[in-house]
């Protein structure tokens, strides 16, 4: 399967639609989210190659000794393909490069 990973925090809706998606819609808290979004360390946006949105993950913490990977989301039917496992390895790689050893 072909897909295309940004390297970018999700939109509050792009973030709606996938929690929606995988059935979180009654537990998430979108306004607030609204504020926890932009305060992410970073993120990472799947797009399949017709640019349907497919997945996301985000890193929160304080970038400096905590980093806590969250919200790795993939939409059902893109799921068991590799893109939560390529979602995750980016965020790891990330971590890698940025946290002191």
């Amino acid at each position: 399967m072909k897909y295309q990973i940004e390297n970018r925090l999700p939109s509050l809706s792009e973030y709606e639609f996938l929690c929606r998606s995988v059935g979180w819609g009654d537990i998430m808290n979108f306004t607030a989210a609204a504020t926890a979004l932009p305060r992410s360390i970073t993120g990472i946006v799947v797009l399949s190659a017709d640019n349907d949105l497919i997945g996301m993950g985000r890193i929160v913490g304080d970038g400096a000794i905590y980093y806590y990977i969250q919200d790795i989301v993939v939409a059902p039917a893109y799921q068991k393909r590799g893109v939560g496992t390529a979602i995750l390895t980016q965020l790891c790689d990330y971590i890698r490069r940025k946290a002191p050893p």
